[in-house]
């Protein structure tokens, strides 16, 4: 019972560091790494849906049912493809907090949970499957993006 404290503490703490660790100056508004990695066009809303992959993999341990899973790999992938929107992307990083969003899925349905593992794990294999063709997918078009750049210039 310890372990699950303890687990349930990390996930939190992760949650808060990337999301909801300082203030904006000038404004009520708080923000983490998340978004500050984000600014790296990109490879940093990659980044950032990498290590949101983190609260997949807590819940799953955690044997939370299929849905919860489907509904953090939803905030996830949300997060990453509109966060690698230049501007747009790293306002919409601010106002979502994903991983806080997942953090507190996690925390609500711990104790009402049914015994999932299998569908679980098979559920988060298929959501990093899918963010690993969308990474593969993104830098495709930024390659083809920076050598029609190139084209052009040269």
């Amino acid at each position: 019972m310890e372990k699950a404290k303890t687990s349930s503490g990390l996930h939190r703490k992760v949650a808060t560091v990337l999301d909801d660790s300082f203030t904006i100056p000038g404004t009520k508004m708080r923000a983490g790494l998340d978004p500050i990695i984000g600014v790296i066009p990109g490879v940093g809303d990659i980044i950032g849906g990498l290590i949101g992959i983190y609260f997949l993999w807590e819940a799953s341990r955690q044997k939370l049912t299929a849905d919860v899973i489907i509904s953090m790999g939803f905030n996830i992938l949300l997060e990453v493809i509109i966060g690698s929107i230049p501007f747009l992307g790293d306002i919409f990083d601010v106002t979502w907090k994903a991983n806080l969003r997942n953090s507190e899925l996690i925390d609500k349905y711990q104790h009402h949970k049914t015994e999932t593992t299998v569908i679980s794990t098979l559920i988060v294999w298929s959501i990093f499957t899918v963010f690993v063709l969308i990474i593969v997918g993104l830098i495709a078009a930024i390659i083809g993006f920076v050598n029609l750049l190139f084209d052009q210039l040269f």
